[in-house]
């Protein structure tokens, strides 16, 4: 609520510039954040105050006339807005405390805010996709009496007192649940508007997030760790090709710093990063704030072209390729929700997972990493099988 100058320096021309110099095959523009607050005028939910320009609409005439596909990141179970106007729709713990504006997956949000919004974007902006932002990280398991009462409704259980209590390990599962429904009716309610708008939740089917595919989205993506990115491409790397849809990854184009200004990624270390990525068979997406006002760093966009030319010299070779694995790590689903009860795993979380697979990745192994229901018919392909 704070911004007073969203879009003011933002010009047809200034996009364009951008577009001829990098070469981008989609943009990907913000809608909103986890703040709750859009940069779009919105009649459904709360817009900025200090909306100067409409920017998503400057994007959209300017890529349409240019011929590229325009995408929206858009946070979803994650509104702070959204849980301030209704209290009830936030995810309350077993002590009754507030999620910090995560969701309730019993309340209303999705029918009566998250769908309406995504719809408004797809009749007046004809966007070409949803990177849904927000998402099952942003899941949390609620004790309020909605949940405890849908809970017992289908499953015939009482609602764990806390978490690791009695029935914690399906009242978790109860979530996943809830949250799957959650993705299905926002992808078909974007789908039925415009069926070739792809849809993705953020993190979802990834390394990080093993579960068998089962929602109706297009395709699979996660912003990788700005810090670890290489570290974060290694794993999804040899997990992402084992599933059946589509993926990239996002690279951040800078590294935050606790309580500083951030610092821009040369060229050659983006180069690294969607290199690696593009090796793996996947597309690459750079994360990169233009000004609060819209106006693009000019030096930077400079960067990103390098980028891009790298990438398209070389990576559009590899896309949906797999490669060779000698050696195969198997994950397992269930031991990951029975220890950690989360919804979606850090790299650091799964330390016998990644520092398997970076041993055998300095030892120049070729591994894949894969739930046993991925490669349980192919099992005998590989020379060394850890579990």
């Amino acid at each position: 609520m704070s911004d007073t100058v969203l879009g003011e320096g933002l010009t047809e021309e200034a996009l364009e510039d951008f577009i001829k110099r990098v070469k981008p095959d989609w943009i990907q523009c913000d809608c909103k954040g986890h703040a709750g607050i859009t940069s779009w005028p919105t009649k459904v939910g709360t817009p900025s105050p200090g909306i100067k320009k409409d920017a998503l609409r400057i994007h959209r005439d300017v890529t349409k006339r240019m011929g590229v596909k325009l995408g929206v990141h858009y946070s979803g179970v994650y509104d702070m807005r959204a849980c301030e106007l209704h209290p009830d729709w936030e995810a309350k713990g077993p002590d009754g405390s507030r999620s910090g504006g995560m969701v309730c997956l019993t309340s209303d949000y999705g029918k009566d805010l998250e769908i309406p919004q995504m719809e408004e974007i797809v009749r007046e902006y004809d966007v070409d996709g949803f990177w849904v932002d927000g998402d099952c990280w942003a899941v949390r398991c609620c004790w309020c009496d909605r949940c405890k009462a849908e809970f017992k409704k289908r499953t015939g259980l009482e609602a764990p007192a806390d978490r690791g209590g009695d029935n914690w390990l399906a009242y978790n599962k109860f979530f996943r649940d809830l949250f799957d429904e959650n993705v299905t009716a926002y992808t078909n309610a974007i789908h039925a508007l415009k069926p070739e708008c792809t849809v993705i939740s953020n993190w979802y089917y990834t390394f990080g997030h093993p579960s068998p595919e089962k929602v109706p989205t297009d395709y699979i993506s996660g912003d990788l760790s700005p810090n670890k990115a290489l570290k974060s491409a290694m794993l999804e790397g040899a997990f992402l090709p084992n599933r059946t849809k589509d993926w990239d990854l996002m690279v951040w184009g800078f590294t935050p710093k606790p309580n500083g200004p951030y610092t821009g990624k040369s060229a050659l270390r983006l180069i690294q990063e969607c290199g690696y990525i593009a090796a793996c068979g996947g597309s690459s997406m750079i994360y990169e704030q233009p000004q609060r006002n819209g106006v693009f760093t000019d030096w930077y966009t400079d960067e990103f072209a390098k980028v891009s030319e790298f990438i398209k010299k070389r990576g559009m070779e590899l896309r949906h390729t797999k490669h060779f694995a000698q050696a195969l790590i198997l994950m397992d689903e269930d031991w990951f929700y029975r220890r950690y009860g989360t919804f979606l795993i850090s790299l650091d979380s799964y330390p016998n997972v990644t520092g398997a697979a970076q041993i055998l990745n300095e030892l120049h192994i070729p591994v894949t990493i894969a739930e046993t229901y991925m490669v349980q018919n192919s099992l005998s392909d590989y020379s060394l099988i850890i579990v």
